[in-house]
């Protein structure tokens, strides 16, 4: 005799439930010390590869209307949530629980289905958005669309800020060697070359980062600020941000919103930023001047070599180093960018000016092309559980779900 589980697969016939057994299932499942699932051999699935939460959302608002359940009541006015929001319906007799996470679809029954009734469920679920597309075509009207992109200055910002840490972490211990011990003589060499090591790919790697931190820092600017209607004449707009970039940080009082004052090319700020540019294309083409570049100076009487300055062979090998890499050259360049950038944002109306910094520190931003706007989607960390359930991806007999 049947139980009357096949009510969870009948899916045209789900209902949502009203005021007086939503009353009663709120008293029943949840406790005032958070949630709690009522005792007894319910089931459960995480849904993660056969229904997106869009798609899921999508069909359940057009059906039924707003989510209804408590996780919905509790969620705050964000995106930072485990759960976003839940349905709370009735199959046939029986409870039904559909909760949405970040990129799950969480399912929660009053008997435990087995995976072939399972495949079922998610079969008549995927097959309903047919019966349903009006419906759920028009619930997917009502949703905002955003657009994620990469923001490259965050990362490269991110990555010249640990190369710029280990230089300040080794800078001031570099020492001629000068033990009197050979053992000592031993274990300073050593100290010497993993400092050398940490300490002298961390400085090509911020010579080379800061010129793009600072150009990339630019463009993103441009991007958040550019006026409607240069950004939508694309030969203006392309010509702009391929301008040389002394001028391009001057047209951006004229063609850009929100500046309160024009970035003045007079500025000490300035001056100092377009004097690290102007090197950059030595560092990032590799171009050499032998008499500009040169770091010592030694004679040959023959192939015979006669230094100029006397020393420990060892000692002034790590010496050249230190020259050569530059490490003091490098933290100044990259705080002389720093500033520039932050001279930038000063330009800004105080108003708008948190906003955009805030929007330049998000790796992942997002664009919503119908209003022309740029937003901060998600928090810095990601809300997530590994349930001990279920998941889709699990369930035996995978071939179901393509069956009839």
């Amino acid at each position: 005799m049947s139980d009357g589980r096949e009510a969870y697969w009948d899916i045209p016939n789900w209902r949502i439930m009203n005021n007086a057994e939503l009353k009663n299932y709120i008293e029943t499942k949840y406790r005032a010390s958070g949630i709690k699932r009522k005792g007894g051999k319910g089931g459960a699935i995480v849904i993660r590869t056969t229904i997106s939460t869009l798609d899921m959302y999508t069909y359940l608002k057009g059906r039924f209307g707003n989510p209804n359940g408590m996780l919905t009541a509790v969620a705050s006015d964000d995106s930072d949530n485990l759960f976003h929001w839940d349905y709370v319906l009735k199959a046939g007799s029986y409870d039904l629980t559909i909760i949405g996470a970040n990129r799950e679809v969480h399912v929660w029954t009053q008997v435990d289905l087995k995976d072939a009734e399972w495949w079922s469920f998610i079969k008549g679920i995927r097959n309903d958005f047919s019966r349903t597309s009006a419906e759920k075509g028009a619930a997917t009207k009502e949703l905002e669309k955003w657009r994620m992109f990469t923001n490259k200055y965050a990362l490269v910002a991110d990555q010249a800020e640990k190369s710029y840490t280990a230089i300040k972490h080794e800078m001031g211990r570099f020492a001629e060697v000068k033990p009197s011990s050979k053992d000592n003589k031993i274990k300073e060499r050593e100290r010497m070359s993993k400092r050398a090591h940490k300490l002298f790919g961390a400085c090509l790697e911020l010579r080379l980062l800061t010129p793009v931190m600072a150009e990339s820092f630019i463009n993103m600017l441009i991007l958040y600020t550019c006026k409607d209607e240069v950004r939508s004449d694309k030969s203006q707009y392309d010509a702009f941000v391929r301008s040389n970039i002394d001028l391009k940080i001057i047209d951006m009082f004229y063609k850009c919103k929100w500046f309160a004052k024009a970035p003045k090319s007079t500025d000490a700020e300035f001056k100092a930023f377009m004097s690290v540019w102007n090197k950059r294309n030595d560092t990032l083409h590799g171009n050499v001047d032998p008499e500009r570049d040169a770091f010592e100076v030694v004679y040959f009487d023959g192939k015979r070599p006669l230094h100029v300055e006397a020393g420990d062979p060892i000692a002034s090998f790590y010496a050249t180093l230190e020259k050569t890499n530059n490490p003091v050259g490098a933290v100044t360049d990259y705080e002389t960018v720093h500033e520039f950038t932050s001279y930038l944002l000063d330009c800004l109306h105080p108003r708008i000016r948190d906003e955009v910094f805030s929007l330049m520190q998000e790796n992942t931003p997002g664009w919503r092309a119908d209003t022309k706007r740029f937003g901060r989607l998600f928090p810095d960390h990601i809300a997530t559980a590994y349930w001990r359930i279920r998941y889709d991806d699990e369930l035996a007999d995978q071939e179901l779900l393509e069956t009839n």
